[in-house]
């Protein structure tokens, strides 16, 4: 939602068309900026079955009024020309991180330029190490470590907002590139020992 596709549609229903069987559940959270989730039905028929008999094999509550507040606002910014522009400020970003994180051959998973990128760690021990160096440099991310992902593919996700500046990528890049100098030399260690495990590459 909402980094891609017309209207903040996203990148599936950006290369396919809405088919009439087709149930769509997104994130209203993330990219969106508010909370909570939406499910676009075929029809009216689909939507009544869901909402009535749907209740008993679910958990929630209503969204809260401040919630409601930037869902609206949020889908006013989709339907106005401003997503696009936003979309564009937020593809700079991502194009400015992949390129130069490349430069500096950080062990990136995958370089398909998308807001949310996994450099690969290897290990959770790894991923600990490096998220620390993050940490004391003010510099929120999060890790993807076992038994969410397997052992030898652990990762620490680097997320691209439009509230991050160049300035702010550089020094993430910066500070991301002397954590795996020293991790490396400590472990003797390279890019190539901890991607083999994600059979992806290195590029």
């Amino acid at each position: 939602m909402s980094w891609s596709g017309i209207n903040g549609k996203g990148y599936t229903l950006s290369k396919m068309k809405y088919h009439s069987r087709m149930f769509l559940v997104t994130s209203l959270g993330k990219g969106f900026g508010a909370g909570g989730s939406a499910i676009v039905c075929p029809n009216e028929e689909i939507r009544e079955k869901i909402l009535f008999l749907g209740v008993p094999l679910m958990f929630t509550s209503p969204v809260e009024p401040a919630t409601l507040g930037a869902i609206i606002g949020s889908a006013k910014i989709h339907l106005d020309k401003e997503i696009v522009e936003k979309q564009q400020q937020h593809e700079l970003l991502m194009n400015y991180f992949y390129t130069n994180a490349k430069l500096l051959d950080l062990p990136i998973v995958n370089y398909t330029h998308t807001p949310i990128a996994l450099v690969a760690t290897g290990t959770p021990e790894m991923t600990n190490e490096i998220g620390d160096t993050l940490y004391k440099n003010k510099i929120h991310a999060t890790g993807a470590i076992y038994p969410a992902v397997p052992y030898h593919n652990s990762g620490v996700r680097i997320m691209i907002t439009l509230y991050q500046t160049i300035n702010n990528i550089d020094f993430l890049l910066d500070v991301l590139h002397k954590a795996f100098k020293t991790a490396y030399k400590k472990r003797d260690l390279n890019n190539e020992k901890i991607l083999r495990h994600f059979k992806l590459g290195t590029k």
